[in-house]
């Protein structure tokens, strides 16, 4: 998404009276290069919250307080990102009075729409405008005039209800930075809610979906291996079944090959839609694979898959094709995240089982009646192999 530069250079000429409009226009051209070269490398996903500053554990953090007067104030308090236009958004204010406020009267607001709980749900806007100045800090009394020797970029916070927001009026320089949320007759921060990131590292959930989908990715990887290996030793008694399997594990694990260095090294700063990309990809590996094997035997493979976990063949193969066929949103990334980290979980739960078996491709049935006949026939021998569940 690019936009258009704003400002243009001075015509300067020899013998020019020159004023601090001059000089306001030139700083401002300078101030609409430097945002320019930034939002060049700007797409639809990777703006938004920055990483944390250093010592910080939130890139962002506003809080609501309730007056009496039925009015709700928003208190911004700190702010690392950047706009879908390139600018830098830097607030970090050292006291208490200086945070960013915005009173709201939530309840005259009668264009906002119950969400699928039943929840009333409104967007915060924050507004930056790098041309309009602010004086900072504090002016020195040997100066003539005074002045506040530095000045910032002017900030505003907006609301409106969630989904209505008018990209084209608030223009380049805006981002939503939260949602609240009217639960009964309280108004929440939307804790659930995460803005648009930059990085997996923008956000303490992504951090921790990060960690999750790493734990599913491993034990995909280490309960492949030895499904394999088990396979291997079965020899000539391995079934159908298990060749099949065989042949998806080695495809997860060639996939995972080609994946694993960069997600475990620089996974953690992947913007979002990478994250989204690496395991919709894995899904799309898995579902390639699985339609190689002939119709017959794919149906007796994703039943046997049935046997051993609660996802039945047709919501198996659903699972995968929403994975493939997932719209990814950088205004709704918790959505893109639990549907990713479902999907993960429950292959990775039906892989660990598997993985626990003793003969592979062996039905559910058969091996509790070879329990059965193993134990009267000998009842004081231990059986040499166990399920674990």
């Amino acid at each position: 998404m690019l936009y258009q530069l704003e400002k243009t250079m001075v015509n300067w000429v020899e013998g020019m009276k020159i004023s601090n409009k001059h000089l306001k226009q030139m700083e401002d051209y300078f101030i609409d290069v430097v945002r320019d070269a930034t939002n060049m490398r700007l797409t639809e996903h990777n703006f938004g919250l920055l990483p944390p500053y250093k010592g910080e554990k939130l890139s962002s953090d506003f809080e609501i307080i309730e007056r009496i007067s039925n009015h709700v104030e928003i208190e911004l308090r700190r702010c690392n990102a950047i706009t879908p236009g390139g600018c830098r958004i830097s607030i970090n204010p050292a006291d208490a009075s200086d945070y960013l406020k915005l009173d709201y009267p939530f309840e005259e607001d009668v264009d906002v729409t119950e969400g699928e709980d039943g929840n009333l749900y409104w967007d915060v806007i924050l507004v930056v405008r790098p041309f309009d100045r602010i004086p900072l800090a504090t002016p020195d009394p040997n100066e003539t005039p005074p002045r506040h020797p530095d000045a910032g970029k002017s900030y505003s916070l907006h609301i409106k209800p969630a989904g209505q927001i008018n990209s084209e009026y608030f223009g380049m320089h805006h981002l939503i930075i939260g949602r609240v949320v009217k639960i009964a007759d309280r108004y929440e921060v939307d804790r659930s809610y995460i803005p648009p990131c930059t990085s997996m590292s923008s956000h303490p959930d992504l951090k921790n979906y990060y960690e999750q989908f790493g734990k599913c990715l491993n034990d995909i990887e280490v309960s492949s291996h030895k499904i394999i290996q088990k396979i291997n030793e079965q020899e000539n008694k391995s079934s159908t079944i298990a060749n099949n399997i065989k042949l998806v594990c080695e495809h997860l694990l060639t996939y995972i090959a080609t994946v694993y260095f960069n997600f475990r090294n620089t996974g953690r700063y992947y913007i979002p839609i990478e994250i989204i990309n690496t395991f919709s990809s894995l899904a799309h590996t898995t579902f390639v694979c699985i339609n190689f094997i002939n119709k017959k035997q794919k149906e007796e493979m994703l039943q046997y898959f049935y046997e051993w976990s609660d996802v039945t063949p047709g919501n198996f193969m659903e699972m995968l094709t929403d994975m493939i066929e997932v719209n990814y949103n950088h205004y709704n990334i918790r959505h893109m995240m639990d549907k990713t980290g479902f999907v993960l979980l429950e292959f990775s739960k039906l892989w660990i089982k598997l993985s626990t078996l003793e003969y592979i491709g062996q039905h559910k049935e058969n091996i509790v009646v070879a329990e059965k006949t193993q134990k009267i026939d000998t009842p004081t021998r231990r059986s040499e192999w166990t399920i674990i569940d």
